[in-house]
């Protein structure tokens, strides 16, 4: 890790405020005096990431990962130490001195490169559409579809030049070499060695990762008659670009979500662009690929209520009968769908319609049931007996998907009210349904644990399960007194010279708990430290360690001082070692008493013997 000063990352730690930068990736909600919310870093059904604004740290109870607002940006960011340190700061308003980042290696530096590719290219393709004569053309297209100046800056969009030279002659003059250039996917190199822009003659849609960088691009086709090429043509995948990982528009709409509460989804980026230019600034597009589960998790996290506004065409309809398939496991989540009529797109319709037309259909938008139950009927001809069954018999697994009882019990009721069946058969049906799809759960569940049992090849024996922790713990008892030691040499400069009086340095029962402490001894020790030395999580880069600590800070309100209290901790961390020695006696003494080896037993028992006497004094 390089090195900052640490009066500098205090001040920023002091000055800006965990909730604040938390609060802009995920909604968190007040409970006591503490904030909660869907943890980001994993596919969370239930609330159980917390912030503490207090003590200004987090901690999922369910993954167990946590800590201080670095470690946050460090996890959900995918940045090193010291350029979290800079996006807290960026983010909290905290001027710095720049010139201490200058000469950082991040881990991002061989990507560096690639990313400034991107800018660069990005910059060169809005001047060539804003100011060049030969944008002209893309320029117009834009006017035609009533796209405006302020919106094209927003979006940044662009023009490619037909010729391939001028891009790359820009490029390299900036002083980036032929292996990056073709590394950024911008560029490819035909048969014949030719090395040509590969979105050459086409209207530019910059794609950018949650940081709002650059890191791919969308090049749609603008010319009239120009049917010989795909409509739209998005960068591969690169070191900096995962397309089902990205969301077009999620950097740029992640406030109004947050404002709003609620997210469109729509499937084009040009119905992004009319969308958001026509006032609704909280929507988004999957990249050039069908949305993904990750996508709604991370939508999820940041607001509970999505809709789908696809295509009104059959493709679209069926793209918006997947999403609710995928959405079904977002706890706590309102989905609907928005019906756009006569096939159109959202673009067209805004086009068309206006905002204020947009913003009826979207007050009548559909839950999933709702569209499914009306997608479903134009696959059955319900006239006939036979096929009015199978409907029936489908809207009941349909049911089955809505995550409330109560709505259920509604629906089935409203079902045999619309069909003039018997509530109670349908209710039996429904029944027989759900156990039969809870039966097929059980054994998908039961499948993927010992999938996942026949790959743990942990050394320790047990995990943690009241706290959700993702570390081994084989002692409840010395996984506590752990923690209050750790919370002791932390907060209280006194009880250093407790440990430094002890005839050795203190064992702890867990490999983490004793990495901890040295951990803990060489930051106290390097001097200069201001008690307590909660600074200690932002020299942690072992993931162990960093739950540890988060744990020691997080489980308790801090202890009042005490000697007497740290010799506790000891006598039951050195207990546990001797619960652990006596197991392994009783080991032995079985071994040897099926072997009748009368003398080893014999002296075995009295080592257990001597044991146990110690441990009930």
């Amino acid at each position: 890790m390089a090195y900052l000063p640490e009066e500098l990352i205090t001040r920023v730690r002091q000055e800006v405020n965990i909730v604040d930068v938390v609060n802009q990736y995920v909604q968190l909600k007040k409970q006591g005096s503490n904030y909660t919310a869907s943890c980001p870093f994993h596919e969370d059904r239930n609330p159980s990431f917390s912030v503490s604004e207090s003590k200004q740290i987090y901690k999922c109870f369910s993954c167990g990962r946590g800590g201080n607002v670095f470690g946050f940006i460090q996890e959900i960011e995918g940045l090193d130490f010291v350029a979290a340190v800079q996006k807290v700061a960026d983010m909290g308003g905290v001027i710095l001195d720049q010139s201490l980042f200058t000469h950082h290696q991040s881990k991002q530096s061989k990507y560096q490169s690639l990313y400034q590719i991107h800018e660069k290219t990005a910059s060169f393709y809005h001047y060539y559409l804003t100011q060049s004569q030969k944008g002209q053309d893309a320029f117009n297209y834009l006017t035609e579809r009533k796209v405006k100046q302020e919106t094209i800056d927003y979006f940044q969009l662009g023009a490619a030049p037909d010729k391939s030279e001028l891009l790359w002659a820009y490029l390299e003059k900036e002083g980036f070499s032929e292996q990056d250039l073709l590394a950024s996917g911008i560029f490819y190199q035909t048969d014949s060695g030719q090395i040509l822009d590969r979105f050459r003659g086409r209207l530019i849609i910059p794609l950018k990762d949650m940081r709002g960088q650059v890191v791919a691009f969308s090049g749609r086709v603008y010319q009239s008659g120009d049917h010989s090429n795909a409509k739209y043509l998005n960068s591969p995948e690169t070191a900096i670009f995962n397309k089902s990982k990205l969301l077009f528009n999620h950097d740029g709409a992640r406030a109004s979500i947050r404002q709003k509460n609620q997210v469109l989804v729509c499937e084009g980026y040009m119905d992004v662009i009319a969308l958001h230019q026509a006032g609704f600034h909280e929507v988004v597009a999957s990249m050039g690929t069908s949305l993904t589960q990750d996508h709604l998790t991370q939508l999820g996290k940041m607001t509970n209520h999505i809709y789908f506004i696809f295509d009104g065409d059959e493709a679209g309809q069926k793209a918006t009968q997947r999403a609710f398939d995928l959405s079904q496991n977002l706890s706590e989540i309102q989905v609907k769908a928005l019906i756009l009529p006569g096939g159109q797109d959202p673009d067209e319709f805004i086009q068309a319609r206006g905002q204020g037309a947009f913003q009826d259909l979207l007050n009548q938008a559909q839950t999933a049931y709702d569209f499914v139950k009306r997608y479903l009927a134009k696959s059955f001809d319900l006239s006939q007996q036979g096929d009015l069954s199978l409907y029936i018999q489908a809207l009941l697994k349909e049911i089955q998907k809505i995550p409330m009882k109560i709505e259920q019990e509604l629906r089935l009721r409203e079902l045999a009210q619309e069909f003039d069946l018997s509530e109670n058969l349908l209710k039996e049906q429904f029944e027989r349904l759900d156990y039969q799809r809870k039966k097929e759960t059980t054994k998908q569940d039961l499948k993927q644990i010992e999938q996942a049992d026949a790959g743990n090849t942990g050394s320790l024996t047990q995990e943690l399960i009241f706290d959700a922790s993702p570390l081994k713990i084989r002692s409840q008892a010395a996984f506590e007194s752990e923690k209050i030691l750790c919370m002791l040499l932390i907060y209280y400069e006194e009880a250093w010279p407790y440990i430094e009086r002890l005839a050795s340095p203190p064992m702890l029962f867990h490999d983490f708990a004793r990495r901890a402490l040295m951990a803990l001894e060489a930051y106290y020790y390097e001097g200069g430290q201001s008690f307590p030395l909660t600074g200690i999580i932002d020299q942690i880069e072992d993931r162990d360690l960093n739950h540890f600590f988060t744990q020691v800070l997080w489980d308790r309100e801090i202890i009042p001082f005490s000697l007497a209290l740290m010799d506790d901790c000891l006598k039951v961390i050195d207990r546990e070692f001797k619960y652990l020695e006596v197991k392994e006696l009783q080991e032995k003494l079985l071994d040897a008493q099926k072997k009748m080896d009368k003398n080893k037993a014999n002296q075995l028992m009295i080592q257990m013997n001597h044991l146990l006497r110690q441990l009930k004094n």
